[in-house]
């Protein structure tokens, strides 16, 4: 809750005004007099009786109020506190959406406006990148109308039917297709707007719920969200999961109930934004490892994630781990098999007695989620918040 101004709050209840001398006074013997009279006026007992009472309620109001402040903040510090940890891009502020949708109320309209201008961007911006990716000048050439599109944040500018089809155009090039899977600059789910190019790029596009899921913008603060889960005010909390900023989540392991650790399937082949050196997986699993075994989070709960199994289907069958993880041994194709050696390597690195509840599943899907998320607040973070519910 913001901070108030006491004294503010005192002013506005005593109707206490500063006031300045009224402009065109016939003379300064004028304002004397008036001012001798305002002053035997309040020096009178009646009046000296009317300001004690008024300054003793007002001093009540405030005593009130910080009581009130005081209570808000013991009751903050006593509702569960999840985290969501993982590397970045892992789908932790995906998570987040899908407990908007499930447990809040949903995206609003300004929201959806403002996910709007960020999602046409991002597919111009995609279709220059591609470009560029090639190093093909004859494909610059021919997309130069692309080229020259604004990409910037504030843009907001209608794209006319023919820009939309020459898009289409370009998304259905294999020269393209082969670049974008050979890439890893851009999120995985661009595809997926590029697929829907013909109907977000129309200027009545409102959207949808699948829309902002499958948006990807980095999470840039730590953001604290409640929500109500059977009546229980919940705080979920998500955090930037770049390399670099992960010493910012030590403040919030001291009093947290549970963890809730996203790491992606599908980014075995891929290496870090920030460090072109290091395995996304690799990564995940090491940050894992930290995580579980730090004395720090030795009560909490933990709970893992393995997200975009959809997208990891499909990239078996044309990446094998065997090129990134060539200690695996069985069918290189089976999503049973390669989905059971990720999870084996990271609940390998688990050092304590802790139980680790697993969840394979594709966060973007809302009515699995669901399910899922129920399940787990029913069966780990509810058990571990008894105590503190009163329940």
């Amino acid at each position: 809750m913001e901070g108030k101004d006491h004294h503010a709050i005192a002013r506005k209840q005593t109707g206490y005004v500063k006031r300045t001398p009224d402009e065109g006074s016939s003379s300064s013997l004028g304002k004397k007099q008036d001012s001798k009279t305002s002053e035997d006026q309040m020096s009178s007992p009646s009046n000296r009786k009317v300001n004690r009472k008024e300054e003793e309620r007002n001093a009540k109001s405030i005593e009130l109020y910080l009581k009130q402040e005081k209570e808000l903040f013991l009751q903050s510090q006593q509702e569960p506190k999840l985290l969501l940890l993982g590397s970045a891009d892992s789908g932790k502020s995906t998570l987040l959406k899908q407990l908007k949708i499930i447990h809040g109320n949903g995206f609003t309209n300004e929201e959806r406006d403002a996910v709007k201008i960020s999602i046409v961007n991002s597919l111009l911006s995609a279709c220059q990148t591609l470009i560029n990716l090639s190093n093909d000048s004859n494909l610059k050439q021919k997309f130069n109308r692309l080229m020259l599109l604004d990409t910037s944040s504030e843009c907001t500018m209608l794209i006319p039917p023919e820009i939309i089809e020459t898009i289409n155009e370009l998304w259905n090039m294999s020269e393209i297709q082969e670049v974008y899977d050979n890439q890893s600059v851009m999120p995985e789910t661009t595809s997926y707007f590029f697929q829907n190019a013909g109907r977000v790029l129309q200027d009545d596009y409102i959207p949808s719920n699948e829309d902002i899921l499958n948006f990807r913008k980095p999470t840039e603060h730590i953001h604290d969200t409640i929500f109500k889960i059977r009546d229980n005010p919940m705080h979920f909390i998500d955090v930037n999961g770049l390399k670099h900023t992960r010493k910012a989540w030590v403040p919030y392991f001291d009093d947290c109930n549970a963890i809730f650790f996203v790491a992606s399937l599908s980014c075995y082949d891929q290496m870090l934004v920030e460090n072109d050196q290091i395995n996304r997986m690799v990564d995940a699993i090491q940050l894992f490892e930290s995580l579980i075994n730090n004395p720090l989070l030795s009560k909490p709960n933990f709970v893992l994630f393995l997200n975009k199994k959809d997208l990891f289907e499909k990239k078996i069958k044309k990446v094998p781990i065997t090129n990134f993880f060539p200690d695996f041994q069985g069918d290189i194709y089976s999503m049973k098999q390669t989905v059971k050696f990720f999870h084996e390597l990271f609940l390998a690195t688990n050092k304590t007695s802790k139980t680790v509840l697993t969840n394979v599943t594709s966060i973007t899907d809302t009515n699995t989620m669901r399910v899922i998320v129920h399940q787990v607040m029913q069966n780990v973070v509810m058990t571990n918040v008894k105590a503190l519910l009163g329940t």
